[in-house]
């Protein structure tokens, strides 16, 4: 839950800015990530994810997956590989 991972139709997996990268640009908005392409902000901006990503549940008070699975009874195999 700190990062967030995208499987893209090609079977190769991206993560962080990248998926916000190709998320938007495939709704048409790429322009709202373009300059997170550019090396400088690129760097910038998976440092500030990096922190966000990582307290992202305890700034906005959401629970953890395991804590809501474990009211739900969910399994939770799947995350263990």
């Amino acid at each position: 839950m700190e990062r967030i991972h995208a499987l893209k139709s090609d079977g190769s997996i991206i993560k962080d800015i990248k998926v916000f990268q190709e998320a938007y640009t495939l709704i048409g908005l790429g322009w709202i990530y373009a300059p997170t392409k550019l090396p400088i902000f690129y760097k910038f901006i998976e440092f500030i994810y990096g922190i966000w990503a990582k307290y992202r549940l305890k700034l906005t008070f959401r629970r953890s997956i395991e804590k809501l699975c474990t009211e739900k009874g969910c399994e939770l195999s799947y995350l263990n590989e």
